[in-house]
C-alpha cells in the first residue's frame, strides 16, 4: 500500500498487451476487468475513465490505501504479450 503525503505524484502504469480479441488496458494492483478494444487508443481513452473512476474510491480516504505499483520491468516479466506499458502521473 502507499501512503501519499500532501502535494504528492505516483505514476500510474496503463499496461496495453496484444490479444486475439483486440488490446487489453489495465493497471496492475487495480481490480477491474480489462478494457478491451480492437484500437489502442479507444482503449486508452477508456482505462483512463475507468482509473479516474477508481481512484475516487481511494479518495474516500485520503489515498491511503493505494496499492503498490509495480516497475515497467517486472510487468514485462509477470504479463505476456505486453506491447505498450504508458506511465500516467497523478497528483493526490
Amino acid at each position: 500500500m502507499i501512503n501519499l503525503e500532501n502535494n504528492s505524484i505516483i505514476e500510474i502504469p496503463f499496461v496495453f498487451t496484444r490479444e486475439q480479441d483486440g488490446y487489453h488496458g489495465f493497471v496492475p494492483g487495480l481490480n477491474f476487468r480489462d478494457i478491451v478494444d480492437k484500437d489502442i487508443n479507444a482503449c486508452r481513452f477508456l482505462l483512463q475513465e475507468r482509473v479516474v473512476h477508481e481512484l475516487e474510491k481511494f479518495k474516500i480516504n485520503k489515498y491511503q490505501n493505494l496499492p503498490f505499483f509495480p516497475l515497467d520491468e517486472h510487468i514485462y516479466r509477470d504479463f505476456e504479450n505486453v506491447v505498450k506499458i504508458e506511465r500516467i502521473n497523478f497528483k493526490k
